[in-house]
Order: C-alpha cells, then structure tokens, then sequence
C-alpha cells in the first residue's frame, strides 16, 4: 500500500481523520507549508495536485524561489574507521569516497525496495510458519518458524 503522493517532484503524505471522516495531508519534505484535504482518494489526489501547482504559480508570480524538496546534498557522521574504510574501498575501486558511497546506496535501496513480497502465514502439521518471496536472483523463498520453534528454514527454488 503507497501512503504517499507524488506529483512532479513533490511528496505528500496521506492520513485521515476518523471523526470527521476526512482524508488529509501535507507536502513533504519542504519549509513552506502545503496542506490538502478531500472526502475521497481521488479528491485528495487531486487536493494535492493543485495545491503543488497552486504553490509554484504564486512563487513564479511572486518571483519567488520554490522550496526544492531535496538539494542533493546529505551529510552524515560515521565514525573515523569507517570513513577511513570507506576512502579504502574507494581508492581500490579508483572512484571518489562520494561515488562510492552514492553506489553503496543504490545497492541498498535497490535490495530494499520492491524485493520483498507479502508476508503470508502458513499452519502446517500444527506449526506456523512466515512465508515471503523475495524477488533478487536466484528466486528464494523464506520460510521461518514461529519464534518458538526451531530456527529459521530457507528454501531456494
């Protein structure tokens, strides 16, 4: 399920307010602040297109700068023996630590997203087990017990 809208390169979030039975949300990821509401999913969708559009006008009208939802740029802190690993792995590679850093984490969103299927559960012979597909080659399925069984059984087809 995607809780998140996305409409050029704007995020927007999707919650809901039970008592009032209303959809709602925000734009997000930027300082200024955009909100939308609707009474269905396709009003909400719609809510946030306009409120995006809307946004850039008044800014362009304005002669504003819009709020960019991300500039590039993250900074982090890792501790000293992992940046000099890091500058290591580089060098052997004979790329920039930013390059390889920036291939570490297409590497990891690339395992992260979309490689999971859905977590089903299975009783068989009186034993539960957790079943989910993922979706990297080889194809593997993983079957693990109950936490009060034996320990994990993968299957690899």
């Amino acid at each position: 399920m995607n809780k998140i809208l996305d409409h050029l390169t704007y995020k927007g979030s999707v919650d809901f307010d039970i008592d009032s039975e209303v959809l709602h949300g925000k734009v997000l990821f930027i300082k200024d602040l955009i909100t939308y509401e609707g009474t269905t999913l396709a009003e909400l969708k719609a809510a946030f297109i306009e409120g995006v559009d809307d946004y850039l006008s008044d800014c362009k009208e304005d002669g504003v700068e819009p709020c960019k939802t991300f500039s590039g740029t993250l900074q982090i802190r890792i501790p000293p023996s992992m940046h000099q690993d890091v500058a290591l792995e580089a060098h052997k590679e004979n790329i920039s630590s930013n390059a390889w850093i920036n291939e570490a984490i297409k590497e990891k969103l690339a395992n992260n997203s979309h490689t999971m299927g859905e977590l089903k559960e299975i009783l068989h012979d009186g034993i539960r087990y957790r079943y989910q597909a993922t979706f990297n080659l080889p194809m593997q399925n993983t079957w693990d017990r109950d936490e009060t069984q034996k320990p994990q059984l993968r299957v690899v087809k």
